[in-house]
């Protein structure tokens, strides 16, 4: 919890000098605050205590695209990073409402439009050699975590069907079996009235 609360503070620290360069036209160290300020709040994403912190997540991906993109025209570095951001945050966000069987191509998807946006930014309005270089680390990292995503969600998938014969996305087999009491309880009973967690 201390890390993380630190975390957060040199991930705002960071944010708060990118816009300080940006405001004084310093684009070098702009872009490399903005890149440290991204990678933290991506450190501080994973072990996420409250929701504003996924928020400021976000805001500090914008922030760190924009330090990184030209300073006119549309800001396709800050959509690039926030599509990056998004990954994990939108799993973290919406982690009871989604599951990874139904949506298992979010990561990919999100990662293709954050790569889409990187190319096609520096393809069409160029920041030079900053636009290329200082979100190529993010790029890469949403690459290696878009894939283990889908590692860890493909191994998850084939324990669960080999091990115990269960298929994702369909009721589970009838059982009956004693509860901490030793009380007999068959998943029957509980049709229709509440979820069973395994």
């Amino acid at each position: 919890m201390k890390n993380n609360n630190l975390r957060t503070i040199i991930s705002i620290t960071c944010t708060l000098i990118c816009i300080g360069c940006i405001v004084l036209d310093y684009n070098i160290i702009a872009a490399a605050f903005g890149l440290v300020a991204y990678f933290t709040s991506l450190l501080t994403t994973k072990f996420v205590t409250r929701k504003w912190q996924i928020y400021l997540a976000f805001l500090i991906a914008l922030v760190a695209g924009y330090a990184m993109g030209p300073k006119a025209g549309f800001p396709f570095m800050a959509l690039s990073l926030l599509s990056l951001t998004l990954m994990p945050g939108i799993r973290t966000l919406l982690f009871e409402e989604i599951s990874s069987a139904k949506v298992g191509w979010l990561e990919s998807a999100l990662c293709a439009i954050g790569i889409g946006f990187y190319i096609f930014g520096n393809m069409y309005n160029s920041n030079g050699w900053i636009g290329w270089t200082f979100p190529a680390p993010a790029i890469l990292f949403g690459i290696f975590m878009a894939v283990g995503f889908k590692i860890d969600r493909n191994g998850f998938t084939s324990t669960i069907t080999q091990k115990h014969n269960i298929e994702i996305d369909k009721p589970a087999p009838e059982f009956t079996l004693p509860d901490e009491e030793n009380n007999i309880v068959t998943l029957s009973d509980y049709k229709g009235k509440r979820h069973v967690l395994l």
